[in-house]
């Protein structure tokens, strides 16, 4: 009876590691396509897309001029500059992380207005916490 009893427990145990094992497998999964779907909605010249994975705050630069702004204004600001800038296409040439779980990722945003150096930040949340774009 006593193992029997210790057998049932092993068994919720194995249960209870098996599902957690999911779960952390599952956010990975789906964390790990963030800079997949930020990339996508840049080749869209697509704000809204982008803006689905902004932090509170967001950082933006342009041309030197930079301001801290909510998700809502940020996708304002990013909107604004595909209007004026028409995707021609866009490519990530660098990406990587911090020891402080941060990614990070260049890329070369083309435009019918000229090519731009484009910084993308994600936080330890896998949100954009910062956009810089440099024209180059």
């Amino acid at each position: 009876m006593f193992s029997l009893k210790r057998s049932v427990k092993v068994q919720k145990i194995g249960k209870a590691i098996i599902v957690l094992s999911m779960f952390v497998l599952f956010s990975f999964v789906a964390n790990a396509g963030n800079m997949d779907n930020i990339k996508a909605g840049f080749k869209q010249a697509n704000a809204k897309a982008v803006s689905e994975y902004f932090a509170s705050s967001v950082d933006i630069t342009f041309l030197d001029q930079k301001s801290t702004v909510g998700g809502v204004q940020a996708e304002l600001v990013l909107s604004n500059f595909f209007d004026r800038n028409s995707v021609m296409s866009f490519e990530i040439n660098y990406s990587g992380s911090d020891a402080g779980n941060n990614e990070y990722a260049i890329g070369e945003y083309k435009s019918s207005n000229g090519t731009y150096s484009v910084y993308i930040t994600l936080n330890g949340a896998k949100q954009i916490a910062e956009l810089k774009f440099e024209k180059k």
